[in-house]
């Protein structure tokens, strides 16, 4: 009986350890989940987050998009109508991520980086870049049909390709997936540049040319933006209407 009663206890003690393991683990795998983007929080799981917080430089294509006249909206509407707008402006971001197989490397406000390319490199990434800047311009168009909304929720989206440096970043509390370099202050000057033209969406030449699309845009511009030595050409797709304010 004696002996019984410690194989008994020792089993429980196991399978109590077991328990807990179990769920530091699934705790873990919900840390990531909230912090790093799906498809790297599954490559950090395999025990490579050692390898991500090294970072790696590769060739990526971004993506920034922002609300326009956000700050006039926000004066206008209460704060949980505003609350509702943002949550639903960042579901249709994800929606076209998902679609496009885009990673959202953050929510900024009212504006989000998406990133074409992580964790590893292909060779459609501009091509997917640019069809999910078409895809979040269709949504919002369709969500402007569905509300109420006015004046009607517009955006701007700037497109770059090149190569920048991604990695995982901060301490075990808070990971942070971040795409950094020159290439990403490009893409967010390209679409600041959506409100002087008056465009809803501008693509540097190089990210068309990557994507093989020439024939599907026009040159707006060549100029050296702020910061940059060599001028960088910025393209909108052909037929594009005006409606910026």
């Amino acid at each position: 009986l004696t002996l019984v009663g410690l194989i008994t206890a020792l089993v429980m003690f196991r399978s109590r350890r077991l328990l807990l393991q179990v769920a530091k683990e699934a705790a873990h795998r919900t840390s990531l989940a909230r912090f790093l983007p799906a498809e790297v929080a599954a490559i950090v799981e395999a025990g490579k987050l050692a390898e991500w917080r090294r970072g790696r430089r590769q060739r990526v294509t971004v993506l920034f998009v922002d609300i326009r006249g956000s700050t006039g909206l926000a004066e206008r509407m209460d704060p949980s109508a505003l609350s509702r707008l943002i949550s639903s402006f960042r579901q249709r971001i994800m929606r076209a991520a998902s679609i496009h197989g885009g990673v959202v490397d953050k929510f900024i406000g009212d504006g989000a980086l998406l990133a074409f390319g992580v964790p590893e490199p292909k060779p459609d990434d501009a091509t997917r870049a640019l069809a999910c800047a078409h895809e979040i311009l269709g949504l919002i168009d369709a969500w402007n049909l569905e509300q109420s909304t006015e004046p009607p929720v517009r955006v701007g989206i700037g497109v770059h390709e090149g190569e920048a440096y991604c990695g995982v970043v901060g301490d075990d509390e808070r990971l942070e997936f971040t795409v950094l370099g020159d290439m990403v202050n490009v893409a967010a000057r390209i679409e600041q540049a959506t409100k002087r033209f008056r465009v809803p969406l501008l693509a540097s030449a190089t990210a068309v040319e990557a994507a093989r699309q020439g024939a599907d845009w026009d040159e707006v511009s060549r100029e050296k933006l702020p910061g940059r030595a060599e001028p960088v050409a910025m393209l909108v797709p052909r037929g594009t209407p005006a409606w910026l304010q």
